[in-house]
């Protein structure tokens, strides 16, 4: 049964039995998201690795964008990367983490 969009209310799959327009039988079937994003990521740069990283999760890409950003800081011994920018980045991700909470509470009180 579809189709769906990935970001809507997370992932849900349908499996349906069918006897001509009746349902006999759905088997429900969550968390499935598959999009290539790794494959895809394999052939980008540095630069262009910023929006897949967002794109493969929709409620919280700072934490994706974070992992990321701090690579450069971790792997380059010449880098030193500002205390600031470290706190900054943290704020930003736990805010970004609370926001995602209050859309799963959110969606959950809608399908209930």
């Amino acid at each position: 049964m579809g189709p769906a969009h990935p970001s809507t209310h997370g992932v849900l799959r349908l499996m349906l039995e069918l006897d001509g327009e009746f349902v006999l039988r759905t088997k429900p079937v969550i968390g499935y998201l598959h999009t290539g994003m790794e494959k895809t990521g394999e052939v980008l740069n540095y630069v262009q690795g910023g929006t897949n990283v967002t794109r493969m999760d929709t409620l919280s890409p700072i934490a994706n964008e974070t992992q990321l950003t701090r690579w450069p800081w971790r792997n380059c011994s010449t880098l030193r990367c500002p205390r600031r920018a470290i706190w900054i980045r943290m704020m930003m991700a736990e805010l970004n983490r609370v926001a995602s909470h209050l859309v799963w509470m959110a969606t959950n009180g809608m399908g209930t």
